[in-house]
């Protein structure tokens, strides 16, 4: 007869999991105190795309599959956005039979994982507001026009970790966009180029006020040879004053 963890038990494991900084140290915490409770093999998997993906077990040297054929299988919801789920596996390859206590086990586990992601959104969004705070009091500062250009398209780059990035900015007297300032390559190569409203993802987003992202290489307009954009995605956005659009921010 295999003898469960009690509730009391289960209710000082919620906590401690609640507690824990990120969503992965949680996750680990999870399979270690299961593991060293019940001295069964356990292990959290996460979806991505169409596969699962083991991120952390107990004992340290299971892999997927490993000692968990015919684990009992837990969903422990999506968390930050991620569907996991954990697999408690017994010596004899047995299914725990207990389904009031599995159901305290995922609503309790469920919950923990759920409050560490909540926190972890709450303190990302604290800190990009801080960072939108000093960008802002940046841009207040002082300095020549080429300069802010260099300011912006660096600031914006840096913030995605994007490997390019260029600032177009509409000339009315030409009915064009121009690049003012390059992140990753040197400016003077596309300094001759002018995007029509319309042409190409600089001149659709100027046109339609409307920021594009997607996960593959933008299509470029002739004169912006393709090599410009060697990573596998891109974002551009408009630069308003009001719902007048003065330029075009783009990193890859």
């Amino acid at each position: 007869m295999i003898k469960l963890p009690d509730l009391a038990s289960l209710a000082l494991l919620s906590p401690r999991v609640a507690r824990s900084a990120t969503v992965a140290v949680a996750c680990a915490r999870i399979v270690d105190d299961l593991a060293r409770t019940m001295q069964f093999t356990c292990a959290i998997a996460e979806k991505h795309e169409q596969s699962w993906e083991v991120v952390c077990a107990a004992p340290r040297r299971l892999k997927a599959g490993d000692d968990l054929a015919g684990a009992t299988e837990i969903s422990l919801g999506s968390a930050g956005g991620v569907e996991r789920v954990l697999r408690i596996g017994r010596a004899d390859g047995g299914q725990l039979s207990d389904a009031a206590w599995l159901e305290i086990l995922q609503q309790t586990l469920s919950d923990a994982l759920t409050v560490v992601a909540l926190r972890a959104e709450v303190d990302q969004a604290r800190r990009n507001n801080l960072r939108c705070y000093r960008f802002a009091a940046e841009l207040l500062r002082p300095r020549t026009r080429s300069c802010l250009y260099s300011f912006i398209v660096e600031a914006m780059a840096r913030a995605v970790g994007a490997g390019t990035a260029s600032l177009a900015v509409y000339n009315a007297s030409e009915n064009a966009l121009s690049v003012v300032a390059t992140y990753g390559y040197p400016t003077v190569l596309v300094e001759h180029v002018r995007v029509s409203p319309g042409e190409g993802v600089l001149g659709r987003v100027f046109a339609t006020g409307r920021a594009e992202h997607a996960r593959t290489a933008p299509p470029t307009t002739p004169a912006i040879r393709q090599r410009r954009y060697r990573g596998d995605s891109y974002m551009a956005a408009p630069l308003k004053a009001g719902a007048a659009v003065l330029a075009v921010i783009s990193v890859t």
